[in-house]
């Protein structure tokens, strides 16, 4: 949700502009995953609906401490979301109430949205796409050498392809 707060934030930017607001808002935003406190608190005279706790605490001072238009998180949230979101880890941060230091990640942005590099090559009517993922340079290296050695290796090749050294395929 936050993601997409700071998405809409963006785009609404230019719809500001064009009716005088010079400024840009930016939000930052800290998000903690942990146990609160819910419900009204207060006496008679003065009631107020809120949340407390250490977790809310900690949210808080992610808040503070991030740059705007920024998202960050904690560990414990980190944890939960590493598969859908990509981050980048921030050097532990010293705030106020808490004696060890807090571990968090800058939100980069969601893992499926997020462009891929693409390598493409054509050579003599042969075509190769290589769709690289965040986190795939090593698994590419092994898949490609992987593919280099079958082919070296004795792969029946279609009448018209010769296979070059160092080269890899080529079509005739």
């Amino acid at each position: 949700m936050a993601i997409e707060m700071q998405q809409r934030i963006a785009e609404l930017e230019s719809e500001w502009h064009l009716v005088g607001l010079e400024q840009p808002i930016r939000a930052r935003m800290g998000i903690n995953t942990g146990f609160c406190t819910v419900g009204n608190f207060g006496s008679q005279e003065r009631m107020d609906y809120t949340i407390i706790g250490r977790a809310v605490n900690v949210a808080a001072r992610l808040e503070s401490a991030a740059r705007p238009s920024t998202i960050l998180i904690a560990h414990e949230t980190w944890i939960l979301v590493k598969d859908a979101i990509l981050t980048k880890e921030i050097p532990p941060l010293s705030v106020k109430g808490l004696a060890d230091p807090l571990h968090a990640y800058e939100v980069i942005g969601f893992r499926e949205m997020l462009p891929r590099k693409v390598i493409r090559r054509n050579i003599d009517g042969v075509s190769v796409t290589i769709e690289l993922g965040h986190d795939a340079g090593e698994q590419t290296i092994y898949l490609l050498k992987e593919l280099i050695g079958e082919l070296d290796n004795g792969w029946n090749a279609p009448h018209g392809i010769t296979l070059l050294p160092r080269v890899g395929i080529a079509s005739n």
